[in-house]
């Protein structure tokens, strides 16, 4: 049986490709890692962005770990 998700809200940003995105457990918060080097937070409520970080400046390369 085929997986069916209705849209909600649609966030936008300019970016080569989106390479990961994961919902905050218990704040309204979506984080998307770009291939860019970026990593951005979104509210999910109001669509605004909350935060943004340039974790690397080689594009496509793995985020380092803490």
């Amino acid at each position: 049986m085929p997986l069916r998700l209705d849209i909600k809200r649609k966030f936008s940003q300019r970016s080569d490709r989106v390479k990961g995105v994961d919902l905050h457990p218990t704040e309204p918060w979506l984080l998307a890692n770009l291939y860019s080097g970026n990593l951005y937070i979104w509210n999910t409520l109001d669509s605004s962005l909350v935060k943004s970080f340039e974790v690397t400046d080689v594009p496509g390369e793995p985020s380092p770990t803490a």
